[in-house]
């Protein structure tokens, strides 16, 4: 139950970060919140949830669609 927690709040933390940076427009730092996000649908795999990296990856590209350059560095992490 603890564990969910830390994932949730962790979760709140990425998506705050990639709100700031996407929103901000610092497209020099789109590559490494693409990794952040990547990196966190690959948590959420290793404790249980099927294809949550592409889950996690749709939900941000679905979400800003007018930002094909964060799109596209999204897109690099897909398998």
């Amino acid at each position: 139950d603890q564990k969910k927690q830390y994932v949730d709040w962790l979760e709140s933390v990425i998506d705050k970060r990639i709100n700031a940076i996407v929103g901000g427009k610092y497209r020099n730092k789109y590559d490494d919140v693409a990794l952040l996000a990547a990196a966190f649908g690959e948590v959420k795999e290793s404790r249980g949830e099927k294809t949550a990296k592409q889950i996690v990856i749709n939900k941000y590209i679905e979400r800003y669609p007018r930002h094909s350059a964060f799109r596209g560095a999204l897109k690099r992490y897909t398998d």
